[in-house]
């Protein structure tokens, strides 16, 4: 099926190359994000990708889409919501790419958090801390031109966008 969007903001398929793969452990009370930043940055990775990670966090933050929402997508259409915790990290994956203009890479993630119960949480985090640990895998992606984060006139967020 062909998607009804043929204008400029349309996707794409990138061959890359996966360069040095780096495993990396933050330690407790350290901000999740910045965290990544500083892998990125101590590494010479503008592009990333963050394959797993496994730890415990707290003080997270997620910001995921109301039912019923059609495109495009506004803040005002999400929910966010905080949670003190500490949570299990079960399962983290993600992405760090350049901003268009230049600049530190934006990091973009999404979790899945388990609670002492057992239940879970997830979806698109956006602000976390190390709790006891964050064992990171990333990878440096090579041979890439896609930037981030360009605001999508579909979707009404920012996305990657192809040079």
């Amino acid at each position: 099926m062909t998607s009804p969007y043929l204008g400029p903001d349309k996707g794409f398929t990138e061959k890359i190359n996966l360069g040095g793969i780096f495993l990396s452990r933050l330690l407790p009370g350290e901000e999740l994000f910045d965290g990544l930043k500083r892998i990125c940055l101590e590494n010479g990775m503008d592009r990333a990708m963050i394959l797993s990670g496994v730890g415990s966090l707290k003080n997270v933050t997620f910001r995921n889409v109301q039912y019923h929402v059609d495109l495009p997508v506004s803040l005002d259409r999400t929910n966010i919501f905080e949670e003190e915790g500490p949570f299990e990290l079960l399962s983290l994956e993600g992405n760090a790419f350049p901003p268009e203009a230049g600049g530190d890479p934006i990091v973009h993630l999404h979790a899945v958090l388990g609670s002492p119960t057992g239940a879970l949480r997830g979806g698109h985090l956006i602000k976390a801390t190390v709790f006891s640990t964050a064992e990171i895998v990333m990878a440096k992606i090579e041979g890439s031109t896609v930037y981030k984060m360009t605001k999508s006139e579909i979707t009404g967020l920012q996305e990657l966008t192809k040079k």
